[in-house]
């Protein structure tokens, strides 16, 4: 009997460290938004539009992320892409779940600005 509580305990710990952090507040949902979107471009996402200059400029775009950490939307508030980039830009992170949750029944409206290509990236 005794095994099968710390087994039980053990399980339910593991259970509860393989879940996704519980954020709150607009600052800190914002800051975990742009760290994902930084490891996008590390990885590769439009290395080769960019570098050939097809994809040049900057774009704002205010997402909102409901509880579960999912991007449920994306509006483009400023930019200077062309109309296709605009689109594709916003339907990259749109429907995205991040790496992160929020509380119960809240949702966070966050404004991002993004530069194509990041800043830092080719820049001596």
């Amino acid at each position: 009997m005794r095994a099968l509580i710390t087994l039980s305990i053990a399980l339910s710990t593991a259970s509860a460290l393989a879940q996704r952090p519980l954020l709150a507040g607009e600052q800190v949902v914002r800051d975990s938004v742009m760290a994902a979107i930084t490891r996008d471009f590390a990885e590769g996402l439009w290395a080769e539009e960019m570098a050939t200059g097809a994809l040049k400029g900057s774009a704002m775009l205010e997402m909102v992320i409901d509880e579960k950490g999912r991007c449920e939307s994306v509006r483009m508030v400023e930019s200077d892409l062309s109309i296709a980039w605009k689109n594709v830009v916003k339907d990259q992170w749109f429907d995205r779940r991040f790496e992160f949750k929020l509380a119960k029944y809240h949702k966070e409206k966050i404004t991002i600005e993004l530069r194509f290509p990041p800043s830092g990236a080719g820049s001596q």
